[in-house]
């Protein structure tokens, strides 16, 4: 693992839309990072913990965390941005405390304005005008303030927002392993919680059960496949976590009203 001096050169941030991306060697630096995938996916691991970051999902990287990119293939396309405190100023300290729990992002009506800069600066980096700079700019100030507002500082959590933050590696753990027999008892172990305790802060949490939200993941990463894959269902079942194509069929029609061939058939 290596640290990664401040950003030199003549901006005082980094913003790019990267296609693909070799192996990274392991590395830490002053500057938040922040990685939207754009199209394809991202493999990365973020203090020692592996992240697949899947089309118009949000990675954010802390300040000092080590992280790399294990595989982006060409065809994959992402943006990257790092903001750090000869950009930030005064305002870096504050944000550098921030505690990204999850890590992973996705688009709904808590993040839609975090997304909607986001999108902003991908449309300025590809326009690329004169003016362009002076709105990226903008939008990383305005991008700071949002992270600030979403987002807890570390030091100052409250015994419910630890509780809250506590809960979400299982989430983590469902996100990465979906397609492996875990158990209830597993993202117990993950969080600390007893089972009973866990089972219900979970559900207080997300409005369901972890094995519910266990199935949606799984189901979601089945219809990717189906569109966009040529696998078979058996083999559709097998690699999302099933323990049979039986019980995937059955389940999948039980969510989306039809069976996964004329799902396939209709979403072509």
């Amino acid at each position: 693992m290596q640290y990664q001096p401040m950003l030199l050169g003549g901006q005082p941030y980094r913003a790019a839309l990267c296609a693909g991306c070799n192996y990274q060697t392991p590395h830490y630096h002053k500057e938040l990072e922040i990685f939207y995938v754009l199209s394809g996916q991202l493999e990365l691991i973020l203090e020692n913990q592996p992240y697949t970051v899947t089309e118009k999902e949000v990675v954010l990287v802390q300040s000092m965390k080590q992280h790399t990119i294990v595989e982006s293939k060409e065809d994959n396309l992402f943006l990257s941005l790092e903001i750090g405190p000869f950009f930030l100023g005064e305002a870096y300290e504050m944000t550098s405390k921030l505690l990204f729990a999850p890590p992973l992002c996705t688009r709904n009506a808590r993040t839609e304005l975090l997304f909607s800069m986001l999108d902003e600066i991908v449309e300025e980096l590809r326009v690329n005008a004169p003016e362009s700079e002076l709105i990226i700019r903008g939008d990383l100030y305005k991008i700071t303030a949002q992270l600030q507002r979403l987002f807890p500082i570390a030091e100052n959590l409250s015994p419910h927002k630890q509780a809250y933050l506590q809960i979400t590696a299982a989430e983590e753990l469902l996100r990465n392993y979906y397609y492996t027999d875990i158990t209830v008892s597993d993202a117990a172990e993950k969080t600390g919680y007893s089972v009973s305790s866990f089972c219900r802060i979970f559900k207080k949490v997300y409005g369901k059960s972890f094995h519910a939200l266990l199935n949606e993941t799984r189901l979601e990463k089945a219809r990717y496949l189906l569109q966009d894959t040529t696998l078979s269902v058996s083999e559709i079942a097998q690699k999302t976590g099933f323990p049979d194509t039986k019980s995937f069929c059955r389940l999948f029609k039980k969510q989306t009203g039809m069976t996964a061939t004329a799902y396939r058939q209709g979403n072509r």
